[in-house]
């Protein structure tokens, strides 16, 4: 008889990945757990993104930028806009797609604040730096 499916794909994930073990409060992996499902991302996509930005920390592109002229300015101010918007989009989707009975949650609410003032950094920051 053949290897199960559940047996190959174990087999090929000792051999590509390595297991890590880590023991977390409850209320911090519940906590963790609901607002991946919340974002429709896995826990362990998110683990794995934030140990590989941290062992391989990328460029800042804003320490890219030159801010010398008004030309540059702008130009940097539309890299800041640009990231803010990013921001705002993912701080919204957490928001929007939080299940109702996480709605009252800690989290959700420091969503919710988050959420309100990038979209007053984001109306402040509008024509800044415009002609």
């Amino acid at each position: 008889m053949g290897k199960t499916p559940n047996a190959v794909k174990q087999k090929w994930n000792s051999a590509n990945y390595t297991q890590i073990k880590a023991y977390i409060k409850p209320e911090t992996a519940s906590a963790f757990k609901s607002a991946c499902a919340a974002a429709g991302t896995s826990m362990a996509s998110e683990l794995s993104a934030f140990m590989e930005e941290f062992a391989n920390p990328r460029r800042d592109p804003l320490s890219l930028t030159k801010v010398k002229t008004l030309g540059d300015r702008r130009k940097t101010m539309s890299l800041v806009i640009k990231l803010l918007t990013e921001l705002h989009g993912a701080e919204d989707a957490v928001v929007n797609n939080t299940p109702e009975n996480l709605q009252g949650s800690a989290h959700y609410e420091m969503a919710e604040e988050r959420l309100e003032r990038l979209t007053g950094i984001l109306e402040d920051a509008d024509g800044l730096y415009d002609p």
